[in-house]
């Protein structure tokens, strides 16, 4: 495909992405060790909510197309936690060595940011898609209430050690550990305490990428 086809969008992402994996064999080969692979299986996982965002039809009136969005959504959201997921990854950086503990913060930094915009940018495709028929108020509260959502979800992968697949593969066990929080939220301060921090960081950045994005376009024009 030729490069000027390609939307500056996927060029920033593949570019982070890029980024990411030199500065992980770059790891590698100073270390002579496969530390921190993972990183690249959950940067895979970030990934598929922007894949999945790219697979809403374009705005029709028949039924059908809009049914077909609206089934794309909710397998959209079971993977979209793992887009932010990736900033908790700093938890296995290591005391050792001040230069190379130094080079892990860059480096998970680097699949952080790469996850969180591959998430945030399949969000704003999203809402663009809901907005002509939900509604700008009701658009911008589904939004916020979906990073909220995420959020708990990445309590969920970090601190219970679930994965999006679970729901199809142990979904009672899954549920029963989303019901206990819900149930005794007095017992499970950990799991409220992340979902409401980690809700409202995702929300500011997403807003204000969205606002800046917003007054960029009004002094253009």
């Amino acid at each position: 495909m030729h490069l000027a086809k390609i939307s500056a969008e996927t060029r920033i992402l593949f570019a982070w992405t890029l980024f990411s994996i030199a500065l992980y064999l770059v790891r590698v080969e100073v270390h002579q060790k496969w530390n921190y692979l993972f990183l690249n299986w959950n940067l895979g996982l970030a990934a598929i909510p922007w894949f999945l965002s790219l697979l809403l039809p374009k705005q029709d009136e028949r039924i059908a197309f809009r049914l077909l969005g609206w089934m794309i959504i909710p397998v959209w959201l079971l993977f979209f936690p793992n887009a932010p997921y990736i900033i908790t990854d700093l938890i296995h950086i290591r005391s050792g060595k001040p230069s190379l503990k130094w080079f892990d913060i860059f480096m998970i930094s680097s699949y952080a940011i790469s996850g969180l915009l591959f998430g945030l940018l399949s969000l704003q495709r999203i809402l663009k898609w809901i907005a002509p028929q939900a509604g700008i108020r009701a658009t911008l509260f589904f939004g916020s209430l979906l990073l909220i959502l995420a959020a708990y979800g990445v309590y969920l992968g970090r601190f219970l050690r679930w994965n999006s697949w679970d729901l199809f593969t142990r979904p009672e066990d899954l549920l029963s550990d989303v019901y206990f929080t819900l149930r005794h939220p007095y017992s499970n301060p950990r799991a409220w305490g992340v979902t409401l921090v980690l809700g409202l960081m995702l929300n500011l950045i997403f807003f204000s990428f969205v606002k800046i994005s917003s007054l960029r376009k009004q002094e253009r024009s």
